[in-house]
């Protein structure tokens, strides 16, 4: 960085400059605008370094969804930084201009002297729009949430622990599957360590008032929260139990599996009745979403809870995690289930990332195995030689019973974790042949009418189990059962990590209904699925929530959805809110779901979103199969999986001051 001022011409040209940034450009208007105005409110309108500082300060929550812009961890090149995953071009004049920007000569300085920026100690005596806390650039709003979520949870972490019943059960006489469970890992392949960790998930669950439960697909995280449901209710039957995820499909999933876990559990009638009475509820409707209002539930009137239980934590953004815990009482314990290793939110923040990168998953404290021992004679843990923060409060679940130990599936989601050299020709030799016949490697022409003929083609080939038959793709338009079409559509999904181009899901939801066998003439026709992209609380649909175009008894054409209990709710298609069909789904909007069978499509470009958490997710959607679809490679000497590679070593960066806000308690 150089050392000089850069003059009050210079300064307004490098604003004028990036003000012409704009989409297609990186940078959003409401980030132009947002700049513009905390120069205006400071009087300081030709000031580069307060310029920039508001600029890349709202691009990075709007754009890159970052809590924070963190000054002292940015690279040396300025254009370098912007450039990184946007593909926009820029005019050989002003690309001339750009890679000559440099960041503002000591900036932190500047900006921590500057009345418009508030410190960490300043910043909730008067309103602000900037903050900067320890090298990190917060827009204020987001600085606050931090703040809060913070505080909150280090009151549940220091607060005592739950005291268990004199009374209380080994766990293998509620839940028998949890001793099957601990025998297949202590005779399994892995030799240590000897512990079955659903166990000791429940454990944490029942004791702490804050405690995250982290798996993959298949770990059993459902049959945790039953269980500590259970155990909570069969000593405190007034307890208040409540059970929310993101979106309605997730929310929906949540509900579904909960009570068939309950199906497993030896606990008594009224528990029983009582489990079953649960619901599960999106964020926005247990908080009670007033559109123009906000939430009904607040730090003010707070929710009527003793557990809550949240479902998919990994998609809950930062403002939203706030809003949800500061709605609690005190004495309410939370227990967030999610995978670490899964794409955050589609907004800013990644709260579950952040507070399992600490890596205090299974260090437990001696206090914490001593309950431990009472709920199952397991051997004795690990010990723990460095304490940290989140000791006894993060449970990791790494056995999964929904994929075969050895299978493609498995062993693909661990290449992709583990992306080492010594690991790359392990994860070569899966994709080019995996002997369990899960995991195939398709090659795209390159060609754009020959790619829609190969689509049409391999989708119609397509087969998925329903009831013990095994039923093709290309049949689905002329089921004649809703509840079997249902499952049909259910069973399988085309993913892709992008809306538009070739490979994007617009394209495919163009191209798919041909391929199942629909006649798409109309807007509305049978066998289209819809996916809601707008919540609309009078109607009990929320974003994420699918439903099916079927004739009803009369001939007319409505659209049905599915509901935890297994009946269908059908509306009239111009009642429903913004939709969108749904064939072909983002990875993003595929969170919270599994499918039998999924075909990804994975573009060749290097975009920064085609990072390692976009690849996991997308392949442990599926629990039989999946095949990955790739483009025709360039040369012939290129590595057909390349794009695989390459984002298995590309992981998803999002700054923010979580943990160490929380470490400074």
């Amino acid at each position: 960085m150089k050392d000089k001022k850069a003059p009050v011409c210079e300064a307004s040209d490098n604003i004028t400059l990036l003000e012409s940034l704009v989409s297609p450009g990186p940078f959003h208007y409401i980030d132009i605008h947002f700049a513009r105005l905390v120069c205006r409110l400071a009087k300081d309108e030709a000031c580069w370094p307060l310029f920039l500082a508001a600029l890349l300060a709202s691009y990075v929550v709007n754009s890159r969804r970052q809590i924070c812009l963190p000054l002292r961890k940015l690279p040396e090149s300025f254009s370098g930084w912007l450039l990184a995953g946007n593909d926009f071009e820029l005019e050989l004049e002003t690309g001339s201009r750009f890679s000559s920007l440099e960041w503002p000569a000591g900036w932190e300085a500047a900006l921590a002297g500057h009345l418009a920026v508030a410190d960490a100690e300043n910043a909730g005596l008067r309103r602000h729009l900037l903050v900067l806390d320890d090298g990190r650039l917060y827009l204020q709003r987001y600085w606050d949430y931090e703040q809060r979520l913070a505080c909150i949870i280090n009151e549940r972490l220091k607060a005592p622990a739950f005291l268990f019943p004199e009374e209380l059960p080994a766990l293998a006489a509620l839940a028998p599957r949890f001793a099957e469970a601990a025998h297949e890992e202590i005779l399994g392949a892995e030799p240590a360590p000897l512990i079955n960790f659903q166990t000791a998930a429940v454990c944490a669950g029942l004791r702490n008032r804050f405690t995250i439960i982290s798996g993959g697909p298949g770990c059993g995280k459902t049959s945790v929260v039953a269980a500590v449901a259970a155990l909570w209710l069969e000593y405190h039957p007034q307890k208040r139990i409540l059970l929310c995820a993101p979106t309605g499909l997730a929310q929906a999933r949540l509900h579904e599996a909960l009570l068939e876990e309950i199906n497993f559990l030896n606990c008594s009638e009224p528990v029983r009745g009582e489990l079953l009475k649960l619901q599960a509820a999106t964020i926005h409707r247990l908080l009670g979403y007033r559109p123009g209002q906000g939430f009904r539930y607040h730090a003010d009137n707070l929710l009527p809870a003793d557990l809550l239980i949240v479902d998919e934590a990994s998609m809950v953004p930062l403002w939203i995690m706030a809003s949800l815990l500061a709605a609690l009482p005190e004495t309410c314990a939370v227990i967030l289930l999610g995978d670490k290793n899964q794409l955050a939110s589609v907004e800013a923040g990644a709260v579950l990332g952040d507070l399992c990168s600490l890596g205090s998953a299974n260090h437990f404290s001696l206090a914490f195995q001593k309950d431990l021992a009472r709920l199952s004679p397991l051997p004795k843990l690990p010990e723990v030689s460095e304490k940290t923060l989140l000791d006894d409060h993060i449970v990791e679940l790494k056995r999964s019973f929904r994929f075969a130990p050895d299978g493609g599936i498995a062993r693909l989601q661990r290449a992709i974790m583990t992306p080492t050299d010594t690991a790359a020709p392990d994860f070569a030799e899966l994709c080019s042949k995996d002997p369990s016949g899960e995991v195939s490697i398709r090659i795209l022409p390159a060609e754009t009418s020959s790619f829609e003929v190969f689509l049409l083609n391999e989708i119609a080939r397509q087969e998925v189990e329903i009831n013990g038959n095994m039923i093709a793709l290309k049949s689905y338009g002329e089921i004649a059962d809703l509840a079997v079409a249902f499952s049909l559509y259910q069973s399988f999904r085309m993913l892709s990590p992008l809306r538009r181009g070739r490979f994007g899901v617009e394209n495919l939801n163009r191209l798919l209904p041909k391929a199942l066998g629909l006649k798409d003439q109309q807007q509305y026709y049978k066998g289209r699925p819809l996916m809601i992209t707008r919540n609309a609380p009078q109607l009990n649909l929320y974003n994420g929530d699918i439903g099916l175009v079927w004739p009803d008894a009369e001939g007319r054409l409505m659209v049905w959805f599915k509901r935890s209990d297994g009946t269908f709710t059908a509306f009239p298609p111009l009642r429903l809110p913004s939709h969108e069909s749904a064939f072909a789904v983002t990875v993003h909007k595929a969170q919270g779901s599994g499918f039998q069978r999924v075909v990804l499509l994975w573009p060749g470009s290097e975009s920064a979103l085609l990072t390692r958490e976009m690849l996991y997710t997308a392949v442990t959607r599926a629990s039989k199969r999946i095949e990955i679809w790739l483009p025709a490679v360039a040369e012939p000497s290129d590595s057909a999986i390349a794009p695989l590679t390459a984002a298995c070593r590309r992981q998803v960066e999002r700054s923010s001051g979580l943990l160490k806000t929380l470490q400074e308690m």
